[in-house]
């Protein structure tokens, strides 16, 4: 932990002091507020289920040829949700904060090498993750609306090698970054994504700061006349912990968590044809740990053996897409697919999962007004969310928002029914600069 605040220390002191040697200094930020309030077919109907504050800025410094890069954002929450990720001020837990992105790099015609925090989107999908594990995941964020929004940053050191048609990059991650989880007390997603609420992060173990559980990835991608074509390699940590049950001396279930190495190789396309983008992306998990079920470990425990907290199968996760953009319209459509080999017989989930996005908006007067629609139908449980927004361009600098969260039961509750009772209508307001 020490080494990683010395790293952050170091890019925080480069903000302040580096724009006055640079030959060029750019800078940019948002201000933004967001209130959402609960649909009346939940079981929260009419409470606030979100209330947030959130300024953002953007540094970039230009010198030769050389870069520096930060990003960052203060926050206040009203309803508390972030208090367990973004605690940094002490005594208040509706404020935080967090250093997305801060990095340095160095460019030459055919080489370049970026340092510390950084983020970067891996795969073709829109909105589902396949290939895409080499940033963790934000969940504790219930209103992240762009990917970077939805990542954490990784503290790496990326050497890439390139040339006008092919780029290879190389990562050296040090220290993992789990993915930021509801654990906070008063966040309505904590019991939604975990079953109680008897959980903290004081109950998750992290891997030692050690140089062998360093984290190491490469991306080979080739842009071509015909399509973009990318390969993907990752070894590291899952960014979300395993939870084991265990029983105290007085029977009582105490729950606990850690962490799982994994190895992943990823291949995605894309095929421009016209106004039509066809993508293509897929994923391969050899031997990847999966948790097994509360009740067979409980039960494991109960006849007096050893429980098993995961068990190691192969997985295959596969996507297809298709982008069309005539004139002022953006239509996506998506298919995903997730199969688990083996006997999962102790595992919470099922062989086959499988689900269908779509997305469609357009812009109005201008550009000025933008509808939008997006939609997942989960296959297995034909469970749902539905996303209707409207954004309205009051001028140059501020955007006014209103939108709807659908989430909906299927013949099970599935996993989108599950946040049936965090559907909400939210109202937001955005000034740019």
């Amino acid at each position: 932990m020490k080494n990683s605040r010395f790293f952050i220390f170091i890019f925080h002191f480069s903000v302040f002091t580096v724009p006055f040697f640079a030959q060029e200094t750019q800078f940019s930020g948002t201000l933004s507020a967001l209130a959402g309030i609960a649909l009346p077919y939940t079981a929260n109907s009419g409470d606030f289920v979100l209330g947030e504050t959130k300024a953002q800025g953007e540094l970039s410094v230009f010198a030769e040829n050389s870069t520096l890069y930060a990003n960052g954002f203060v926050l206040y929450d009203a309803l508390k949700n972030h208090a367990d990720a973004l605690d940094f001020v002490a005594g208040n837990e509706s404020a935080g904060g967090a250093l997305q992105e801060a990095w340095f790099d160095y460019t030459q015609d055919f080489w370049a090498l970026r340092v510390g925090r950084q983020i970067s989107a891996w795969g073709k999908a829109d909105g589902l993750s396949v290939a895409d594990v080499l940033c963790p995941q934000e969940e504790t964020q219930f209103a992240a609306r762009t990917y970077t929004e939805s990542r954490l940053g990784i503290d790496a050191a990326r050497f890439s090698l390139k040339n006008e048609t092919y780029s290879l990059d190389a990562y050296w991650i040090p220290f993992f970054t789990p993915a930021a989880l509801p654990l906070g007390g008063a966040s309505p997603l904590k019991k939604t994504l975990f079953g109680t609420t008897a959980f903290s992060r004081d109950d998750i173990t992290l891997p030692d700061l050690h140089i062998k559980n360093s984290e190491y990835a490469a991306k080979l991608s080739a842009y071509l006349a015909a399509l973009d074509v990318s390969l993907y390699g990752f070894y590291g940590f899952d960014d979300e912990p395993f939870i084991s049950y265990t029983l105290d001396e007085a029977g009582a279930v105490k729950i606990s968590g850690n962490y799982e190495k994994m190895l992943m190789f990823g291949a995605d396309a894309a095929i421009p044809l016209g106004e039509t983008v066809l993508r293509m992306e897929t994923a391969f998990f050899p031997d990847r740990h999966f948790g097994t079920s509360a009740e067979s470990q409980i039960a494991s425990l109960m006849a007096g053996t050893k429980s098993e907290i995961t068990q190691k199968r192969n997985q295959l996760k596969a996507l297809a897409g298709i982008d069309w953009m005539p004139a002022s319209w953006t239509i996506t459509a998506q298919y995903y697919a997730d199969a688990v080999f083996g006997d999962l017989s102790a595992i919470s989930r099922e062989r086959y999962e499988h689900c269908a996005t779509l997305s469609v908006s357009r812009a109005f007067f201008s550009d000025t007004l933008t509808l939008s629609l997006d939609g997942i139908l989960g296959l297995n449980d034909f469970d749902s969310v539905l996303q209707a927004k409207c954004e309205y361009a009051l001028s140059d600098h501020i955007t006014l928002s209103v939108e709807g969260d659908f989430f909906n039961e299927g013949k099970n509750t599935g996993n989108y029914g599950r946040f049936k009772d965090l559907s909400c209508l939210i109202l937001g307001g955005k000034f740019s600069f």
